[in-house]
């Protein structure tokens, strides 16, 4: 990679020179970083521009020395601005241009046809290859399409979260086995800027996870246990949330909350049972829900353990204006209402909402946006409402995201150029956080 490095000499005062030094990023080309040889008195902050790009700023900071520029479109040239606060006016103190590198040649690109859509910026993982070849890559897109951060992941990740104070990702990532033959399964996350990587051990974790208010992080987990019948194997999962005090709890078990019975999944080694594959947490009703795609049910559990109930299949809850889901992924609490992605849909797959009423145990359908291709996959599958009613879909195995308006049509398509899986995808408003 090269590296592009600009020094401006720019008077901030008439007695005061302050030489600003802008630097990308040598491991992210979407990053870069501003530094002064001396702080800059009061409140200062770095504005940033490029010729197709709104105006964007790094937060005010008080007497800072050095700014991190995030969101940057690769092989772009920016001007920059470094400003201060002075006498309740916005005061420029220098100001400069640089050009961000290509994508490393190692990320996979997107081909994206229609308009920007009302929604800032998108965030999804993909992944290519599988078992211990597995790799994957985490993405943000911005309005337009263009990848605005990435980063390269060994092993299997089909869920991605931005991070409850919004300055970073959390990821899940899968990895069945290691030099030493372990599990080495993880919660991992980092800053959008690149610093505060950590990792949490998960063993057994796959799909999906969340990260609660206090930060402990909660995954879906792999249990084996043997038929008492004919002592063969069988692969359920166990919902476990991992304490910042590094210690595990089990909320949920399908082996004490499911009853055992055949289904396709019989056929493989050990016995593919439930196949959790999503999780969510309604934080207003404190329950979490785990999708099994087996069963075509979402289970809710109450977060002390004391209700669970399931929707779909066999479940307590009836559906009303809807033949209901399954099999499914990726559920979704949002707007009040329960989101699936609903792989099977009648032979259509689709992005259904429901109307959860506790008391009559029925599940509603609010709407539902169908492939307007008539598509099925049942591979992974995800999506969410926007703010403007219009909705965006992740369609798994195709390496493609869909952005429909409020009328199902389709507003924005981003495809992989090269064969991926998309998991589960999210949309934030701004690197900086709150």
């Amino acid at each position: 990679m090269t590296t592009t490095l600009l020094t401006l000499l720019a008077a901030c005062q008439p007695e005061l020179d302050t030489v600003v030094t802008v630097t990308p990023d040598a491991d992210n080309v979407t990053v870069a970083r501003a530094t002064l040889d001396r702080a800059v008195p009061g409140q200062a902050w770095i504005e940033w521009e490029s010729a197709t790009e709104e105006t964007r700023a790094t937060p005010a900071d008080s007497d800072a020395n050095a700014f991190t520029l995030l969101g940057l479109r690769a092989d772009t040239r920016y001007t920059w601005r470094l400003m201060s606060a002075e006498d309740g006016a916005d005061v420029e103190l220098a100001s400069g241009q640089f050009r961000t590198d290509p994508l490393p040649t190692n990320v996979p690109l997107f081909d994206v046809e229609g308009g920007d859509v009302e929604m800032p910026y998108t965030l999804f993982s993909m992944t290519s290859g599988g078992g211990d070849d597995a790799h994957s890559t985490l993405y943000v897109l911005d309005s337009t399409g263009a990848i605005v951060w990435y980063r390269l992941v060994e092993g299997l990740v089909l869920s991605a979260r931005v991070t409850r104070d919004g300055t970073g990702v959390a990821w899940q990532t899968s990895a069945p086995t290691s030099a030493a033959n372990e599990d080495d399964s993880r919660i991992e996350r980092v800053r959008f800027d690149g610093s505060g990587y950590t990792r949490v051990a998960a063993p057994m974790s796959h799909h999906d996870f969340l990260e609660l208010p206090d930060g402990s992080f909660v995954t879906l987990s792999t249990t084996v246990r043997m038929a008492e019948e004919d002592q063969v194997p069988i692969a359920g999962d166990v919902v476990v949330r991992h304490h910042l005090d590094g210690t595990d709890e089990e909320l949920w078990n399908a082996f004490d909350e499911v009853p055992i019975a055949w289904n396709e999944g019989w056929e493989l080694e050990p016995r593919d049972w439930t196949h959790g594959n999503g999780l969510a947490w309604d934080e207003d009703n404190d329950r979490f829900a785990i999708s099994l795609f087996r069963q075509h049910q979402v289970h809710l559990f109450s977060g002390d353990g004391s209700w669970c109930d399931a929707v779909g299949g066999d479940g307590g809850y009836t559906f009303v204006d809807d033949p209901g889901f399954g099999p499914q992924h990726a559920p979704r609490f949002q707007d009040g209402k329960l989101l699936v992605f609903d792989n099977a849909g009648g032979g259509v797959s689709r992005l259904a909402a429901y109307t959860l009423d506790d008391e009559a145990r029925t599940a509603t359908l609010a709407w539902d946006r169908p492939s307007p291709w008539g598509d099925q996959i049942l591979v992974l599958g995800d999506g969410l409402l926007l703010p403007d009613g219009s909705t965006l879909t992740a369609w798994g195995e195709q390496g493609r995201m869909l952005t429909l308006s409020p009328d199902g049509q389709p507003s924005r398509i981003v495809v992989a150029q090269a064969h991926g899986a998309i998991g589960r995808v999210s949309v934030f408003d701004s690197f900086y956080g709150e």
